[in-house]
Parts: C-alpha cells; structure tokens; sequence
C-alpha cells in the first residue's frame, strides 16, 4: 500500500501501480502472479481529491479474489471512506476485506456488476496493457481492477 502526494491522472496512478508491482515484484514468489497493489495519489496538502487504484495479480484474480470480487471491494468497502477523506480507513478496509477473501473465499454476491454499474457507484478500469489474457499475449499476468479518480464532481 501506497499513499502518496501527486496531482496525477487516473491512467496513472494505473500505470504507476503496474510499475510498483514490477519493479518490486509485489508477489508471494518469483512468477507467482498473486500480488496486490494499493495506491492512493492525492493532491498535495489534500486529502480528499486525487485518483486511487487497486492492482492484483492476475493469480489472485483467478483465486479468492475474483475481478468482480475486488471491484466490490474498492467500491462497498474503499470509496465510501475515501469520499470522506478517511484515507488510512479506506485502505484498512480494502485490504481486510482482501484478507477475509483469501480466508473464507469471497461473499455470496448481493448485487452483480451490472448493477453496481447502474448505481454509479464506481466503473471497472481494466489497464488495456495488462487486460484480458496477457500470458497469451506475453504480458506479465497483471491486471488493474479497480480505479476512481475523486474530485469535485467525483467520489
């Protein structure tokens, strides 16, 4: 987990969160493909607008922690708090949330994604270098999963 101070673009703090999880090899072993990124970038001297991301391995993707499974997470556990500027708690709830997943497994689903969708409550942002099959594609198996940009008019 990372918080930082940057006025930057969601697309970035996507591609930054790809970047850390690379150049650190955020994952249990050597191509294992199973780490999680948490990124959060905000205005500098502000703490409640900037862009946060969520960035799993394409493993834990396929595990526990399904795409849709951690997209419910960034938006029903992470947003609501980073829309107060509870930015320690939102993070805490994100990676409890993930904790209890690669425990228990996820949750029986309450809404699916269409729905969340049709809430408005936050879009899936797949980074297009990392999507779909990237083992296929000779990608590194990553994938961004969850993504918002806060602001004035945004969470």
């Amino acid at each position: 987990m990372v918080v930082r101070r940057l006025d930057e673009t969601q697309d970035q703090t996507i591609a930054d969160a790809a970047t850390l999880m690379n150049s650190e090899h955020v994952e249990s072993s050597p191509g294992a493909h199973d780490g999680l990124v948490v990124l959060v970038s905000l205005r500098p001297g502000d703490t409640r607008h900037g862009t946060a991301a969520m960035y799993a391995g394409e493993a834990l993707l396929d595990g526990r922690v399904p795409r849709d499974e951690l997209q419910r997470v960034y938006d029903e556990e992470m947003t609501p708090r980073l829309r107060g500027g509870e930015v320690a708690a939102a993070v805490d709830a994100g990676l409890s949330a993930v904790a209890r997943d690669l425990r228990d497994g996820p949750p029986a689903p309450t809404r699916s994604p269409a729905q969340r969708a049709a809430a408005g409550v936050t879009r899936l942002v797949l980074d297009p270098r990392h999507a779909g099959a990237p083992r296929a594609r000779g990608g590194d198996g990553r994938a961004a999963v969850a993504s918002t940009q806060r602001g004035a008019s945004g969470p």
